[in-house]
């Protein structure tokens, strides 16, 4: 079922197969949005529509080589071979068909490969949007948590997206119960960035 999922089902969904785990799993949680992160949102600024487009254009023509070398550089073949195989196994099936259909394959797996390639950015720039630019390695101040919210309820919880890295491997429905219990660590976390801020804007004005 899982390789019927991966190679079947995602393709038309704008999936290319193997690729999704081993990009966010074996790189993005590993990195946490740091500087050797593929998809970091570090040296961008988040509030420029400029910069985001930058962001989503080089990951549409380099994500693929990106993470490709990440993983090359740390010898991890298996994975980076993974990568290959989905990457390059899509690129070919959808030139065969482009001979058979060209208009089919276009609407059913091109335009949905790069729609999906946008919006997984789009997350990921909204996900990472505050950062703290002097610990950028906490989790807690580089990523988002939204609650109470419909987008939750309509997306996995996605919004949970602290939660989601200090906790990569679990269960989309077990987030939320994981959020409150640890609730008095993420008080205490914006009460330490308020005061930072308070003590930043007294010094520095």
């Amino acid at each position: 079922m899982y390789n019927y999922t991966i190679w079947f089902v995602c393709p038309f969904f704008g999936h290319t197969p193997e690729t999704y785990f081993v990009h966010h799993m074996a790189m993005h949680h590993v990195e946490n949005n740091q500087e050797d992160d593929a998809s970091s949102t570090l040296k961008y600024k988040r509030d420029s529509l400029l910069d985001f487009l930058k962001y989503v254009g080089r990951f549409l023509v380099m994500g693929f080589v990106d993470t490709f070398m990440y993983l090359f550089s740390r010898k991890r073949k298996k994975l980076y071979m993974r990568l290959t195989y989905g990457e390059i196994s899509f690129y070919l099936f959808c030139i065969a068909m482009s001979f058979v259909n060209f208009h089919a394959t276009l609407f059913i797996f091109i335009i949905p490969f790069v729609f999906a390639r946008i919006v997984m950015m789009l997350g990921n720039w909204a996900q990472h949007s505050f950062i703290d630019k002097d610990n950028t390695e906490d989790n807690f101040t580089s990523a988002i948590n939204c609650i109470n919210t419909k987008y939750n309820e309509m997306c996995w919880n996605d919004g949970y997206h602290t939660v989601h890295h200090l906790r990569p491997g679990m269960h989309y429905t077990e987030i939320p119960g994981e959020f409150l219990k640890m609730k008095d660590q993420f008080i205490q976390k914006r009460l330490s960035f308020l005061m930072a801020y308070i003590t930043c804007m007294f010094l520095y004005g």
